[in-house]
């Protein structure tokens, strides 16, 4: 950025300064992606549509997470930035699935937010992309047939 490291430790009194402001920043780009889910969509629409949105998002995050799950171990604020977008997956499967989970159990449309969340978050779509050499586009067709089957399924999670 032709910015000293002088410089910036002037605007920082360490580096979980700057990984907390870095997550904020992160984290507010990533809510002005728009959601173009509709809970009254059919939900085979509904599905392509939070799982599309998903891979906008981690094509956004993809880059500085790589980075992040590094250093995460020893920094809390990373361990922090993390959870935040974990909660925030998890709330868009709340929002992108409300029809279908209202009419679970409690305790099954829990585990059923928790499933899907851990199917589509930023980990699954690094372990598609890095570790299994996948495709974006075949990346998204495994989460896109991973959530439909957990949508068609949901007696497994009672």
């Amino acid at each position: 950025s032709g910015v000293s490291l002088r410089t910036v430790y002037h605007q920082f009194d360490d580096m979980e300064s700057i990984h907390r402001l870095a997550g904020e920043l992160l984290f507010a780009r990533v809510q002005q992606i728009p959601a173009r889910f509709d809970p009254s969509m059919p939900p085979s629409q509904a599905v392509d549509a939070y799982v599309r949105y998903r891979a906008t998002v981690f094509d956004l995050l993809h880059p500085l997470s790589s980075a992040a799950r590094i250093r995460e171990p020893v920094s809390a604020a990373l361990r922090t930035n993390r959870d935040e977008m974990l909660r925030y997956g998890e709330d868009n499967v709340r929002h992108a699935f409300a029809p279908e989970l209202a009419d679970l159990k409690p305790a099954q449309a829990r585990r059923l937010v928790v499933a899907i969340s851990l199917a589509t978050n930023w980990s699954a779509w690094y372990a598609l992309l890095e570790e299994l050499q996948q495709s974006r586009a075949e990346a998204i067709a495994v989460m896109r047939a991973t959530t439909r089957s957990f949508l068609t399924q949901p007696e497994q999670f009672a």
